[in-house]
């Protein structure tokens, strides 16, 4: 994908419940599986999506799983 070429990527990482667990705007920075808070996230599936400009109007999305 290299987010690295879109320097504008806003991305999101929702819960089963649509709640927002980690979201970055901007520089790309790697996510770990916690919350902005550093909070750990329980094993779980997991809901993404990405703009990757604001020029682009489709988003990526996806799921992510989360296992211990």
């Amino acid at each position: 994908l290299g987010l690295y070429n879109y320097p504008q990527a806003e991305i999101k990482v929702f819960n089963s419940f649509g709640q927002i667990v980690f979201e970055n705007e901007g520089y790309y920075q790697y996510w770990n599986g916690k919350t902005n808070g550093g909070q750990l996230l329980p094993a779980s599936d997991y809901y993404y999506v990405i703009y990757l400009d604001p020029s682009i109007t489709i988003p990526l999305y996806g799921t992510i799983t989360i296992t211990y």
